[in-house]
């Protein structure tokens, strides 16, 4: 038969597997390409400049025909080939981030929805009921594939996502473009790549992606690719080309099914190519010390099961793809089995299984030593140490610490069960013992389970799985222990079933609360004792690098902190003239009167608010300070000044502990002594820093394998950069013990001792009392301190006022005389309308002022109360008292404005309530808002919460509904509404005693509010009681929950 005869269906299936085989090919040559140069916005705009200079050079010379580029057919196309754009956009991103195996997944989905597409928006027939029943099990197997993925990331699957969307969209919209323009085959492939050519650096701004490139070519001296990157990028293109061409005449000649055997093809091709890639082998690297620049570490080439001892140099010339995956934090591309490093030692290499057994004797040496311990009826261990006494413990940790071989790979076996102890320890303080067997356990079954040629992956995933089961299973049965009796029982079982030092513990526990703070020292005597001490916290001073405080000045913040924290027999003129004496110390006389104000917002400078919380706390007289990170957000000069009022306040003779974060030079050699510590709170070195931290830098040159600091160096981060935990790794070495090995270590443990004893005579530091203040003085304190607060905080205080008189002033003129109206329905209706929207305008508008304001002194409220300045109840005292001068003055400039020109009646009783009920809604109202801050974490929850009762109010208020029309099973919330007994008693005051007879009516006044709204006159003073009660119940809840609820995160 010849060509011209051939039937059709020859060419259309030459034409998929023409399109699945390069689709196939393309997928994994960007896979590859991404991991080369990453780059992939860059990546596709080279591949659509190959497909359009492939099309325009072989048109001139004649080996295709393709439509002439003209712009009025450039603007219909535009849409299609932005769609294109982001197909290929969120397919090259998928591959980034994503394995092949997903990039296949969501691919055989588009069939199905491809196929929907052409059906529902081109009028195609729909897929046969076998063609649709194929796609439906393609998506089910699909669905299953996402749902059973342990690997998932979002990330990825958003990335998938999209690409599924985009796809779907392009190949639809595309061939209806492409049919409506009469384009023919190279003619789309022209149009399709010069557009998409053009749109690609619109996306290289927005990803960012041209400053990385930019970098890159300006930090590289090299050619523009690495030839492996070259060869993915230039297939890449090649195939981009070829697709251009298959893929829109495969869409022509079929529509979804296709599609599919992509996938087909493209999974089989994945697996002949990464099938002997699976099984990877096991390689431990063990550092020796080595002057090699830069190494290049692979398991590639190197044979299972063998030992392999090498060292390897490697040169690198620099080039635009390896400057990139420098910029990238040195990402090691797992796909490929290739780890990067610079500046790291020779590398002794050991694979497959005498690296197991090694570490698996490592590891179970160090369990049979450690497991003895187990439970309460374990055996003590007796540790040699290079100094002193033997130490005797019993404490799995501590046995797991001291273990440490010679033999490289099996301390590296023993020192993941250690990280396992450590790790155990450090969240639950007990059980470290059974950590270190149930590992032996999982690492010894792990490894038989490799051998028998398990994949360590599947393994790993088959573990931690099995893991959250056992969590869950353990979460399920748990239950919190609360009552005395259990918790003496558990503090038993930790005591070794010492009862007697259980029942301490529970005593402890019961005496100090959540927020104490429990320790346990070598007793002086042989009987176990128990001592409470409180009020330690009035000895020592902690600042915090988050500074927080109200609206006041720096005088009257030391004045009250000195208040409040110095002992109650220090007299005013004494604190006066202490206060003057630290003013001068951190340096703040000329700035004494200066409103503290709001960070950011107004007031003082961060390095200003810095020196006043050292003052705040240096005026409570404490014996030592601890500074969380003085200098943060702070620039050198400011950061200078911070110092040197810390120097100040050392000359004084107090001690100062702080914590610095990557300090420069001459802030790291203004301390006189270090504490540094790794994860896990174990020190690393505790001494003297030295003239130029001489003796630091002495101490740790002389660790064998520590490379000396260069000249010029900051110590700070030269230190931090030696004693990391890969550096511990790469050295072998554990800084932790070399130091507690250390004559430094020693002398230090004989300081302890020395100062530990306490001289002929002392007493014990004790306070007779949890604050030095009594209660009476602490509201005093408080109610001071929120008077200048709010005096000094016009936008909330002025603002209200002005609000208040202007909603009067607007209510007058809208209302005017209305009060003297009683002739119809409609009047009285008015008149009462006054009072209903007066209520909810001015009490919405106080609850809603008042939240951020209480929020924000809740924060101070936080920081002074763990200060030990006060306790919770006199600062809820103090918030609810200093509302009541200004809701009044609120009330009577409401009232008089509003009375006079609405033309109540002027009578002296009938003003008073008008006055008592607005007072007292206004009360109520904003303590309501007090009360909503106080127990919702801020006050942006807080409004949310508060607003949901608003609506309420207002629908059972009583006048849009009145009482007697409110269905029966409804009524009971009309009396339990604090806005219907507001609107009861200034309806029931100001007309229920109005005996005029109503024109329209055959009635009097009294007789229609009490058939109408249920009102009686003579039931005023119960809505007085309730009304009073409303506001001191809201009062007492903000109260009670200021001292309940913690929502302090810090």
């Amino acid at each position: 038969m010849s060509s011209s005869t051939k039937p059709p269906h020859y060419a259309t299936s030459g034409l998929v597997i023409g399109y699945a085989l390069c689709s196939s090919l393309l997928a994994i040559i960007n896979k590859y390409a991404i991991t080369q140069f990453n780059y992939p916005g860059l990546l596709t705009a080279l591949q659509y400049l190959t497909s359009a200079l492939g099309v325009y050079l072989f048109g001139k010379l004649g080996f295709l025909h393709h439509d002439p580029f003209t712009i009025p057919i450039a603007k219909k196309f535009f849409p299609a080939a932005l769609v294109f754009f982001l197909a290929i956009f969120t397919n090259t991103n998928l591959l980034r981030h994503a394995n092949v195996d997903t990039f296949i997944v969501f691919r055989s989905l588009t069939p199905l929805l491809v196929a929907l597409a052409d059906t529902a928006f081109r009028g195609q027939p729909s897929p046969s009921n076998l063609t649709f029943f194929s796609l439906v099990v393609i998506l089910a197997g699909a669905v299953g594939y996402v749902a059973t993925d342990s690997g998932f990331t979002l990330t990825a699957y958003s990335w998938a996502f999209a690409y599924l969307v985009t796809i779907t969209t392009e190949m639809v919209y595309i061939k209806h473009m492409v049919m409506s323009l009469g384009l023919n085959t190279w003619g789309f492939v022209l149009y399709n790549n010069v557009l998409s050519l053009m749109i690609a650096p619109f996306f290289w701004f927005l990803t960012g992606e041209n400053f990385e490139v930019s970098n890159a070519i300006n930090s590289s001296t090299g050619s523009l690719f690495e030839m492996n990157a070259f060869l993915a990028v230039s297939l890449s293109c090649v195939f981009g080309l070829l697709i251009s061409f298959f893929g829109f005449a495969a869409r022509k000649a079929v529509s979804a099914t296709a599609f599919t055997v992509t996938g087909v093809v493209n999974k089989f091709l994945m697996q002949s190519v990464t099938g002997n890639g699976s099984q990877q082998r096991d390689a431990v690297v063990v550092t020796k010390q080595s002057d090699i620049e830069s190494n290049l570490v692979g398991d590639g080439d190197l044979e299972d099961e063998s030992e392999v001892k090498a060292v390897m140099n490697y040169e690198f010339q620099t080039s635009l793809a390896s400057k990139a995956r420098i910029a990238r934090t040195s990402t090691h591309q797992i796909g490929s089995r290739v780890a990067w490093s610079r500046n790291y030692a020779a590398k002794e290499i050991k694979f497959g299984v005498d690296a197991r057994a090694l570490m698996l004797k490592g590891v179970e040496e160090l369990a049979e030593a450690v497991k003895v311990t187990m439970g309460p009826k374990g055996r003590n261990v007796v540790i040699e140490q290079s100094f002193g006494a033997p130490k005797v413990t019993k404490d799995g940790v501590t046995v797991a610490k001291s273990i440490e071989f010679k033999d490289k790979v099996k301390n590296i076996g023993a020192s993941l069960v250690k990280q396992v102890a450590n790790a155990t320890n450090d969240v639950a303080g007990d059980g470290t013992t059974c950590a270190t067997v149930l590992t032996r356990a999982i690492f010894a079954e792990g490894c038989k389970s490799v051998a028998a040629g398990m994949n360590a992956m599947d393994l790993r995933r088959g573990i931690n799985m099995a893991v959250d089961a056992v969590v869950t299973s353990l979460k399920s049965r748990a239950r919190m222990i609360s009552t005395s009796e259990e918790i003496a029982q558990v503090g038993t079982i930790s005591a070794n079933g010492e009862r007697e030092i259980g029942g301490l513990i529970a005593k402890a526990m019961e005496k100090v609360g959540k927020e104490g703070v429990i320790t346990i020292a070598d007793g002086k005597t042989l009987l176990n004792e128990l001592e409470v001490v409180e009020g330690m916290k009035l000895d020592r001073g902690y600042i915090s690098p988050y500074f927080i405080t109200n609206q006041k000045n720096q005088k009257c913040s030391l004045l009250y902190s000195a208040w409040l924290r110095l002992p109650a027999e220090v007299d005013y003129n004494t604190r006066k003239m202490f206060i003057e004496e630290v003013m001068e110390l951190v340096e703040l006389n000329p700035l004494r009167n200066s409103l503290v104000g709001l960070p950011g917002v107004n007031g003082l400078s961060t390095e200003q608010r810095k020196r006043l919380t050292i003052a705040v706390e240096l005026v409570a007289n404490p014996s030592i300070i601890f500074m969380d990170e003085p200098t943060s957000g702070l620039d050198a000069r400011a950061a200078a000044i911070v110092m040197r009022t810390v120097r100040n306040t050392v000359d004084t003779g107090r001690t100062v502990v702080c914590t610095i974060h990557q300090p420069s030079i001459d802030i790291f050699e203004a301390f006189d002594k270090l504490f540094l510590m790794k994860r896990g709170g174990q020190e690393v070195y505790v001494g003297p820093l030295g003239r130029h931290s001489s003796q630091l830098i002495k101490y740790f040159e002389s660790i064998e394998g520590v490379s000396k600091i260069k000249d010029g160096y900051n110590p700070a981060t030269w230190m931090l950069e030696v004693t990391s935990s890969a550096q511990e790794l790469t050295l072998g070495v554990d800084f932790n013990d070399t130091y507690k090995n250390s004559e430094l270590f020693r002398r230090n443990k004989q300081l302890i001792e020395e100062l530990g004893k306490p001289a002929y005579g002392s007493k014990d530091l004790h306070f007779s009392t949890q604050y030095s203040q009594s209660f009476s003085v602490q509201c005093l304190a408080c109610l001071w301190k929120q008077h200048w607060s709010y005096w000094r905080n016009p936008p909330y205080t002025a603002v209200r006022f002005f609000f208040t008189t202007f909603i009067g002033l607007m209510f007058g003129t809208i209302f005017w005389d209305l009060g003297r109206k009683y002739s119809n329905r409609q009047d009285l209706f008015n008149a009462f309308g006054s009072m209903y929207t007066a209520v909810l305008f001015l009490g919405v508008q106080n609850s809603s002022a008042v939240q951020p304001v209480v929020a924000v002194e809740r924060s101070v409220f936080y920081r002074e109360r763990a200060a030990g300045m006060y306790s919770a109840l006199p600062y809820a005292f103090a918030q609810v008292i200093i509302e009541l001068p200004y809701v009044f003055i609120q009330a009577i400039s409401y009232g008089v404005i509003v009375y006079a020109m609405i033309g109540f009646d002027w009578t002296l009783e009938k003003f008073f309530w008008y006055i008592f009920f607005m007072y007292f809604t206004l009360c109520y109202f904003t303590f309501y808002g007090m009360m909503a801050v106080a127990i919702t974490p801020n006050h942006h929850v807080a409004s949310i919460v508060a607003s949901a009762f608003y609506a309420i109010w207002n629908l059972f208020s009583g006048f849009v509904v009145p009482r007697p029309m409110i269905p029966v099973w409804w009524r009971w919330y009309y009396w339990a509404c604090p806005v219907a007994w507001t609107i009861y008693g200034l309806i029931a005051s100001q007309f229920g005693d109005i005996n005029i007879m109503m024109e329209s009516e055959n009635e009097t006044v009294q007789e229609f509010i009490t058939s109408y709204f249920g009102i009686k006159h003579d039931f005023i003073g119960v809505c007085a009681a309730v009304v009073v009660g409303t506001g001191v119940l809201f009062a007492c809840i903000f109260a009670v929950s200021i001292k309940l609820f913690n929502f302090q995160r810090r």
